[in-house]
């Protein structure tokens, strides 16, 4: 025979499971609204960001990546968030680019963090007609300046990047821009 819960009981349970499962803060915040949430905090206006892109390494030391309209420019933006949790104020590392007659998302940013805590970020950028694979690697202490990985006229959009456990080897894969 099962063992049956009294009601008052029963409806703990109930309104544990139901506390439990409620999402966090950070879910129901407007844009510019100040959460006092733990380690957790704004890094860009939300306003302004376009194809957020996050990735951690197994120590917790975390990149994320993110493309920021200013007018009709856009550039990609990165922040560390360190082993303990804590976020490094963002940091601009693309020029930029407009984006102007092209459909898809501005940038569509990638990253790929390491067992060291090393980074490469891809992202695609309008250069004249052609729109241009771009990577750049950073650490907590800064960016390397970006560098075109596409031929001069290729079409380039939806990047995506992988890096080996060390960070010597990279995989960067793209597909053409079939919404032009």
């Amino acid at each position: 025979m099962a063992p049956r819960l009294s009601g008052r009981i029963a409806a703990c349970i109930l309104a544990l499971l139901v506390a439990g499962a409620v999402p966090d803060p950070a879910v129901y915040a407007l844009p510019g609204e100040d959460l006092d949430l733990p380690a957790d905090r704004t890094v860009a206006p939300s306003y302004r960001v376009i194809a957020p892109a996050y990735e951690v390494n197994s120590r917790g030391v975390g990149y994320a990546v993110w493309v920021e309209r200013d007018g009709n420019r856009y550039a990609v933006h990165a922040a560390h968030q360190s082993e303990t949790g804590r976020w490094a104020e963002k940091r601009t590392i693309s020029n930029a680019f407009a984006w102007g007659g092209l459909e898809g998302l501005p940038g569509e940013p990638d990253v790929a963090v390491d067992d060291r805590g090393r980074a490469t970020v891809v992202w695609a950028q309008k250069v004249g007609r052609a729109v241009k694979i771009f990577t750049a690697r950073g650490t907590k202490n800064g960016w390397s300046p970006p560098t075109s990985i596409s031929s001069d006229n290729d079409v380039g959009m939806y990047p995506e990047v992988a890096v080996s456990p060390n960070g010597r080897h990279a995989l960067v894969s793209w597909t053409g821009n079939y919404l032009r």
